[in-house]
């Protein structure tokens, strides 16, 4: 252990205050801090990087599970070139779901002599 305080790293006020702040919610919530987390982190990026996927989200016209592929993908991403296309994703996400919806209630259609038919 370093002698010398000017060894000593000594945390910002910001760094405490995002510490405290994980620590308080985790006991709220009743989860890991890490779990805790990951779901300001998730939040933030859909407050500030993904707000048409927020906004799909909140209408309940996809899930959070669909909210957080679109998270880890535009994470993915380059940071110029991807994410703007991703940002604006918001009708290929309900068009997909329209297609995906269409195709769960559509009927299926035998072939004459299929052995399922």
């Amino acid at each position: 252990m370093p002698t010398d305080v000017s060894q000593v790293h000594r945390w910002s006020a910001t760094r405490v205050a995002r510490r405290s702040l994980v620590s308080e919610l985790a006991a709220a919530l009743q989860l890991p801090e890490r779990t805790t987390e990951n779901l300001i982190e998730e939040s933030r990026s859909l407050l500030r990087e993904l707000p048409a996927t927020m906004t799909a989200l909140a209408e309940g016209d996809i899930s959070y599970r669909h909210a957080q592929v679109m998270i880890d993908h535009a994470n993915s991403l380059p940071i110029d070139a991807g994410r703007t296309a991703v940002r604006t994703g918001r009708t290929a996400v309900r068009t997909g779901r329209t297609a995906v919806r269409s195709h769960a209630h559509s009927q299926p259609i035998r072939q004459p002599g299929s052995r399922f038919a």
